[in-house]
């Protein structure tokens, strides 16, 4: 019992910190924005997760259950939102969205219900597990049609792009697979069959690998957020401390000390952000001088190749060619042998 609600604590914990800094970096970023609300809706059902599992009794326990599905409901919907942002195809599929907001609303405003979650009751070695209201079931068909629709849509541009995009798309794509393999596994249960979540666990890489994409690859610049967050909580630290000078000598110089840093802090988150800049431009850079030698490789094997075959072809008529000048000759010096005999006879 308490591995599973230390589990959806994790999952909690790394969702929640990777997407608020997400979010921080810059708010008015719709990829930024969509995928801190996507990690805000795991959050949500994790922590439910962990209270649900920590529950004494049959009405705690049921209401926190209806809470973890209040973040379940949103995570496949933002979850496909945040594949379309990231493949620029958010305006396109602009109707698919709408559409599947309304029916996640909808999901939510029942969601407090015995219409969504009917009850808990025992399963296993739970003594509270939920149980499947009559609408709870074409939830599960959202859940799946948007996961399955947000994978198809990532494999279909990874195979279809190159460079810095289809490394992140990469690993975008092996982070989906492996949140929500795991994270369903919770359902077996709902319908009765004994399969427990062990996997559960597994969900808190999802955000641990997001966050390696965006380390290596730049995604959300989580670097200069880190160095920004860093760099603010010194700042608050060294405003505070002023007030607790001592003296005005004291006040004087910590206050001195406060306007040196933030005006160096600024000046190293500058240096961060161009760091990461240029990095991003040689690592563009890179990825394109390997594709133009990846394709003159090939380039150079078609031109090998071609060379090998006409070559061949070249050899294949020559002797063919030399096998007829000696099959003609044969023939003349068959026809002359033939007229020579005849000359003799007359």
């Amino acid at each position: 019992m308490l591995f599973f609600a230390l589990s959806g604590l994790i999952n909690a914990l790394s969702s929640g910190f990777v997407g608020l800094l997400v979010y921080l970096k810059n708010r008015k970023e719709t990829l930024n924005k969509i995928f801190g609300l996507m990690c805000l809706s795991i959050a949500v059902w994790g922590f439910s997760y962990f209270v649900w599992q920590m529950s004494t009794t049959k009405e705690s326990a049921l209401y926190w259950a209806r809470a973890l599905m209040a973040g379940s409901i949103f995570i496949p919907v933002t979850y496909l939102h945040v594949v379309l942002v990231l493949l620029d195809l958010h305006q396109i599929k602009r109707r698919i969205l709408v559409l599947i907001y309304i029916f996640a609303f909808i999901f939510f405003s029942l969601n407090f219900t015995s219409l969504f979650v009917k009850d808990v009751a025992p399963e296993l070695y739970f003594p509270y597990w939920p149980k499947p209201g009559i609408f709870f079931h074409p939830f599960l068909l959202l859940f799946f049609s948007c996961v399955s629709y947000g994978w198809i849509l990532l494999v279909r541009a990874y195979r279809n792009s190159g460079g810095l995009r289809r490394a992140q798309i990469k690993y975008v794509l092996a982070a989906s697979l492996i949140g929500f393999l795991s994270g369903p596994t919770n359902y077996f249960l709902w319908y009765g069959i004994p399969v427990p979540p062990y996997w559960n666990v597994l969900v808190a890489l999802f955000p641990i690998i997001i966050t390696y994409a965006i380390l290596k690859y730049y995604l959300f610049y989580i670097k200069v957020i880190l160095t920004e967050l860093l760099v603010g909580i010194f700042s608050i630290l060294l405003f505070i401390q002023i007030f607790f000078s001592d003296s005005v000598l004291e006040y004087i110089w910590n206050t001195f000390v406060f306007i040196i840093f933030l005006f160096f802090g600024y000046l190293f988150i500058k240096s961060v952000l161009r760091e990461i800049k240029l990095k991003q431009q040689l690592g563009e850079a890179s990825w394109a001088v390997l594709e133009a030698g990846m394709k003159l490789s090939e380039d150079f094997k078609k031109v090998m190749a071609d060379r090998k075959k006409i070559l061949n072809e070249w050899f294949l008529s020559d002797v063919n060619k030399e096998l007829e000048a000696n099959a003609l000759r044969n023939k003349i010096k068959e026809l002359e042998e033939k007229l020579h005999k005849k000359e003799e006879e007359l």
